[in-house]
């Protein structure tokens, strides 16, 4: 299983705008990581009303909010369920949204320079950049 402090590494590496902001999410990643599972993608947004870090891995995609004053909200998301990703940017920030056969997850207020990981070249079905 991978340490916080190598979690945190990866994240800086992914490019992890605002690590500060993100912190409590970050510190549940180790729990909800599997041993083996790989950090392929970062990005931050706000989900139905929620701020959330969204984790790429090679299994699934992880949304994680731990708001201040509740309980961490947790969701998965298999990657081969994924059926499309796209993304549509603004004058400051975009949004990117992840579709499965029966659900779409729409997420806005994203940081333009981190949708880029989210772009054809990961390897998501459907993927594009408007």
């Amino acid at each position: 299983m991978a340490t916080l402090h190598q979690i945190q590494a990866r994240l800086k590496e992914l490019g992890l705008q605002n690590d500060y902001g993100y912190r409590r999410e970050t510190r549940l990643l180790p729990n909800v990581l599997e041993a083996d599972e790989q950090l392929l993608a970062v990005t931050s947004g706000v989900l139905n009303g929620m701020r959330r870090l969204v984790v790429l891995t090679e299994r699934r995609l992880l949304f994680v909010s731990k708001p201040t004053m509740g309980e961490p909200q947790l969701f998965a998301v298999p990657r081969e369920d994924l059926v499309a990703v796209r993304g549509s940017k603004g004058l400051v920030f975009g949004s990117l949204s992840f579709e499965t056969a029966d659900a779409t997850y729409r997420l806005d207020n994203v940081l333009k320079k981190s949708m880029a990981q989210f772009a054809p070249g990961m390897g998501l079905p459907g993927a594009s950049n408007t």
